[in-house]
């Protein structure tokens, strides 16, 4: 039986414009909130005033299991509303309509967030080339910040997507890139009268980077507004490390200050909005993430940001990342998780939001298939895209699917990478540049695909095992606001370092967290007193199988099959 490997259709322009501008494709009526003045800490040449993190909501939000769309890849709900052209191999018709008709779906996999990308208007100019056409349909370089854009569909579908996910208990998030913007953006003032600058630096064909703080005042409130006239929860900032810190905790505040003053029913309770914010940047190791986006405790930026330096070790260790390296090894994980010695530690206040793929990185699926690893048709790439979501679920704070990854999807031949600087456009023109090649047709189950199909086990096996796994985080604050640390285990098998251990603790939970990082079974064992119990544990319970492991002269012996990963809780004698 051949697994379904998704294939999908092109949308082909007829004319190719040679790879211009595609180093910067990496992110791919309410008041206005004022900005607080120019007194405080410095951030460069300017000043801003420091905004601490609010401790007690980003506690709150460590449960977060948000779901990420790229709207026009997405669902075509709405035959009115299409760009027919974009970056990456979908069809380029999704909408909003597609994802309200998605609900159901999405409400299946466990989450309790959706993340959307930037549904702002993005406005033709006079000339422009294919490639801003292509580029127009990601939102990320808006024109009309207060309007949806109408190829997504109208304001009344947004409010009615809000308001249907709150009714199912679903936060909702949009995406904006604050820091550049398209060059038509000044004839769109915000309602209170602001305009963004016309002098910041050339950011690509017909688009310039924000000058701060002069666009601060503005983007405060697009932040704002989105949160008061459609009642979201917060916002993914897109490439935020062109944002200074200072103003990142300024726009932060903005958001908190919007989100305290909208009230709305949330799973048919009052509620407020979250006032939930997370930065991203295209690369970086803990140390320059932190500098770029956490800053520090006398001049705090964001209170979350996607933790690049986990994703790259969680796919160097179950597939190879983007370059081809693969680091499949217990001492990588530690790096990753923060909790192998020496290793870099994020400020107090960080909450670090943890995700495997996005819109501008290679879906798991064909990164395995580029490491010549495993092929669709082979068990083993369902198993290490298994335990690559486990070992994710181990991690503590707000956690991200990107769309599609919950069935293992992969562009069809597609693995090589291209050089789309040097290809004279054709992956621009087929989709397949690393950088957007992750935007694939969606296919949802009961609208537009039957994963009931035969063909479609595996997927429909890895769908209701991820479904499972975001319940099972739920159910345990060890796994998703537990403390982590190194869990050591005695190598009984020569694993040669290919099993990873952690400890997860909270309160008086203890969960430790084993997988196999190779193609063979490896059993180890440790200590019971390894668990940091008050009492020595006797017993330890698989949250996912129901298996029990009995202590023998104060030590458990393991057991893991090759890429499983298990959810060892201790049980009081």
């Amino acid at each position: 039986m051949r697994v379904a490997r998704f294939p999908t259709k092109l949308a082909l322009r007829a004319a190719i414009v040679a790879a211009m501008g595609l180093g910067i494709v990496a992110c791919g009526g309410g008041s206005d909130i004022q900005g607080s003045g120019s007194i405080g800490n410095r951030d460069g040449a300017e000043t801003y005033t420091a905004y601490a993190c609010d401790a007690e909501r980003y506690a709150s939000v460590r449960d977060l299991r948000m779901y990420q769309v790229v709207l026009e890849a997405f669902v075509d709900g709405d035959t009115t509303a299409n760009y027919n052209t974009g970056l990456g191999s979908s069809d380029h018709r999704g909408d909003l309509q597609g994802v309200i008709d998605s609900l159901d779906y999405i409400e299946s996999l466990g989450v309790n967030a959706i993340s959307l990308s930037p549904v702002f208007e993005s406005v033709a100019m006079p000339g422009q080339s294919f490639f801003v056409d292509r580029r127009d349909a990601t939102g990320y370089f808006a024109s009309n910040y207060f309007n949806v854009d109408p190829n997504f569909g109208s304001p009344d579908q947004l409010r009615q997507l809000v308001n249907a996910a709150h009714e199912r208990g679903i936060y909702v998030f949009l995406d904006g890139a604050f820091g550049h913007f398209k060059n038509n953006a000044a004839a769109y003032p915000s309602p209170g009268g602001l305009n963004v600058s016309t002098i910041g630096a050339v950011e690509g064909e017909f688009s310039r980077r924000a000058v701060y703080p002069q666009d601060l005042e503005f983007f405060q409130a697009v932040a704002s507004y989105w949160i008061t006239e459609f009642g979201i929860d917060g916002w993914r900032l897109d490439r935020a490390d062109q944002i200074p810190v200072g103003a990142l905790g300024e726009i932060r505040r903005a958001v908190e200050v919007a989100a305290d003053r909208t009230d709305y029913e949330f799973a048919g309770k009052p509620a407020k909005s979250l006032g939930f914010v997370v930065g991203d940047v295209y690369e970086a190791n803990r140390a320059s993430l932190s500098a770029a986006l956490y800053g520090d405790a006398d001049q705090p930026g964001l209170c979350s940001a996607f933790d690049i330096p986990l994703r790259n070790a969680l796919v160097q260790s179950f597939a190879i990342d983007e370059s081809g390296l693969g680091a499949p090894t217990a001492e990588n994980l530690r790096i990753g998780f923060g909790i192998e010695e020496g290793s870099f530690q994020y400020p107090d206040f960080a909450v670090p939001t943890n995700f495997l793929t996005n819109h501008e990185r290679v879906r798991l699926g064909d990164l395995l298939q580029r490491g010549n690893l495993s092929e669709p048709v082979d068990p083993e790439y369902w198993q290490r895209i298994g335990a690559a979501f486990e070992t994710q679920a181990a991690y503590s704070g707000p956690s991200s699917l990107y769309y599609n990854e919950e069935i293992g999807a992969e562009l069809d031949g597609f693995d090589t990478r291209v050089d789309c600087g040097l290809d004279g456009g054709i992956g621009l023109n087929e989709g397949t540049c690393d950088d957007f090649v992750s935007r694939t047709q969606a296919r949802v189950d009961g609208v537009n695909i039957d994963l009931s199909d035969p063909q479609y086990a595996e997927a429909l096996a890895l769908k209701g095992a991820v479904g499972e796994l975001n319940i099972l985080r739920s159910q345990e604050p060890a796994l998703y606001r537990g403390t982590a640390t190194a869990l050591t285990v005695d190598d009984t098998t020569l694993s040669g370092g290919r099993v990873f251990a952690v400890l997860k603790s909270d309160g008086s939970d203890r969960i430790a967290y084993l997988v196999n990082l190779s193609g063979s079974v490896k059993n180890v064992s440790f200590s019971a007193g390894a668990l940091l119990t008050s009492t020595p544990a006797t017993q330890l319970l698989d949250l996912q199988s129901g298996r029990e492991e009995l202590a023998s002269n104060g030590n458990f012996s393991v057991s893991l099959d090759p890429y499983e990963g298990r959810f060892l809780k201790a049980v009081a004698p």
